[in-house]
């Protein structure tokens, strides 16, 4: 029965004598049109992402930075959705392109910057921070890491003007 001949039977009388219309039949002319598609790469149920999965892949880069191992680190992260667009500031940009040549440790106006990294939810953002605040890497990262999982929990969108309230003439919370 087609779609046509449902709605017209919920919205229509019986026919009289109680004939129905005959069912419409799939034609052959779609049949095999998908036998070239791509099939999908993972035939298993997909893994979740966890924070766990999240520290292991900071863990790792991180060793590879710090033993000088910059490009496997690169290569490591490269898999992870890396949050930067192009920008043209004083500091190096880093942006996917960019990172790649960005200077370990720029200067500007007298104060030295680092480049450090977190993850979360498969996603990595690079970030400068002073120099002077490396003793406080920990810190910092997790501050990072906090705000990275809030704006992503929430989205971009998720500020707003307040309302009114239309019954009571109210702002909304």
């Amino acid at each position: 029965m087609s779609l046509f001949d449902k709605l017209k039977s919920w919205f229509a009388p019986a026919p009289p004598g109680g004939e129905r219309a005959n069912a419409e039949v799939a034609s052959n002319e779609d049949v095999g049109e998908d036998a070239a598609a791509p099939q999908p790469l993972e035939t298993g149920p997909r893994k979740r992402w966890s924070a766990k999965d999240d520290a292991e892949l900071e863990a790792r880069a991180r060793t590879l930075f710090v033993s000088g191992n910059a490009s496997d680190a690169m290569a490591l992260l490269g898999g992870a959705n890396l949050l930067a667009r192009h920008e043209t500031t004083r500091l190096p940009c880093l942006c996917a392109k960019c990172l790649k040549h960005a200077a370990d440790s720029p200067e500007v106006d007298g104060v030295r910057y680092v480049r450090d990294f977190v993850v979360a939810r498969y996603r990595v953002l690079f970030y400068w921070t002073p120099e002077e605040l490396a003793a406080d890497a920990k810190q910092v990262r997790a501050s990072m890491r906090s705000a990275l999982r809030a704006q992503l929990r929430i989205g971009p969108q998720a500020t707003r003007a307040p309302g009114i309230n239309p019954f009571t003439g109210r702002p909304t919370p």
